[in-house]
């Protein structure tokens, strides 16, 4: 996808999600891409709800007028708990993109890069 064809409700987030993962995977076709693009969907509407969470203070007032956490909050968090499920069944733990971004990763830690 470019960025003119992104969904319009996904978040930035979403957008460098699936962007990563196709960088990672890109092989993905038919029902594993349809996966990655529903994870996408996900982690967006989770980021719109922590938004709508942090605009309230993360909190919201429940039926008798007590403060209980807010809801877009724990819809946000059962969002990414599903969208990591998905995830981890379409990107493998290991493979050697990834490993090659973990060594680039720990000589920018160690030596400072180049």
């Amino acid at each position: 996808m470019t960025d003119s064809t992104y969904p319009p409700l996904w978040t930035q987030g979403a957008i460098d999600l699936y962007e990563e993962a196709i960088e990672e995977r890109p092989d993905l076709k038919g029902l594993a891409h349809a996966a990655l693009v529903q994870v996408c969907d996900l982690v967006a509407v989770a980021d719109r709800g922590d938004a709508i969470a942090l605009a309230d203070g993360f909190v919201a007032t429940g039926s008798a007028g007590q403060p209980i956490a807010h809801p877009s909050l724990v819809e946000a968090r059962l969002a990414r708990s599903s969208a990591l499920t998905i995830l981890a069944r379409l990107v493998p733990p290991s493979g050697p993109n990834r490993q090659q971004r973990e060594a680039r990763s720990r000589r920018g830690r160690i030596g400072g890069g180049a």
